[in-house]
């Protein structure tokens, strides 16, 4: 490690550091191997702000290569092949951001603002970034993030014994995603060359105009998806699959074959649009 550190009346400090190799610990709560780090950081230490966040007021600026964190509580390890950032407690700007987590792989590149307002509990965190990708598990992402930042009273209702839990959306936030991703898994279907806009409003979820391919049929997909509560939930939905056979739409939704059983006597290709 090389850098160095300067603080001034106990409430001003300034960090430079680089390093090849640095492994860190907080308690249970987080460990990190990180390999190359350079770290330019300052603060204006304020007592009287009861977030940790708010009370440290950071500039940092930091760009990292090879990360290896656990996080306690999060059921899968996550590495940061890359990143390169600038924090303040307003606003993290992203030039370069790759991340693992589970099964999946991110490149992420935007901004996320109001920050401050969010850890002050007065107002949503606004995003607007870009996401890319060569494989997501979509079942195991919305596990990891349902009902992030969701009010006690959202996640106390408990639906009955014989329903799974629900996805609940994360709450406090205000993001928007424009993806490219080259694979997911949903469910049991896996699906190709995912694109479109992908929003979360504090417990809703936009999917606009989203087109995807699989085994069975080019699809479009707009939908919004409400968890106000566990057991109340709202879904509206727009979909179109074009060229599927018959029989694969049938494999991949099940239902269709209850509301309309005379599909079963045709073969070949059909043009669907379910409006729900």
């Amino acid at each position: 490690p090389s850098g160095t550190f300067v603080m001034r009346d106990t409430d001003e400090m300034s960090l430079k550091y680089t390093g090849e190799v640095l492994a860190a610990k907080v308690g249970k709560m987080l460990s990190a191997e990180i390999g190359a780090l350079a770290l330019t950081a300052s603060s204006h230490y304020k007592e009287n702000e009861s977030n940790v966040l708010m009370r440290w007021n950071p500039d940092v600026k930091i760009t990292l290569n090879k990360g290896n964190v656990n996080v306690n509580g999060l059921e899968v390890p996550v590495e940061i092949p890359q990143l390169k950032a600038a924090l303040t407690t307003h606003q993290c700007d992203i030039e370069k951001g790759s991340v693992i987590l589970g099964k999946s792989d991110f490149s992420i590149t935007g901004e996320v603002s109001n920050m401050d307002k969010y850890f002050q509990g007065t107002d949503l965190m606004t995003g607007n970034l870009e996401l890319n990708s060569n494989y997501i598990d979509i079942n195991e992402i919305m596990d990891l993030v349902s009902g992030f930042g969701a009010p006690d009273s959202v996640m106390a209702e408990q639906p009955e014994a014989s329903q799974a839990d629900p996805f609940m959306v994360p709450y406090g936030m205000n993001i928007r995603m424009h993806t490219n991703i080259k694979k997911a898994l949903f469910e049991d279907a896996e699906i190709r060359n995912v694109g479109g806009y992908i929003s979360l409003k504090d417990g809703v979820l936009v999917l606009d105009e989203m087109g995807l391919t699989s085994d069975a049929a080019r699809l479009q997909l707009t939908a919004l998806y409400k968890s106000p509560r566990k057991n109340h939930l709202f879904l509206g939905l727009d979909f179109h699959l074009l060229d599927i056979q018959i029989d694969k739409l049938i494999q991949m939704i099940p239902e269709v074959d209850t509301v309309l059983p005379m599909l079963k006597s045709f073969a070949g290709n059909a043009e669907f649009h379910f409006a729900i």
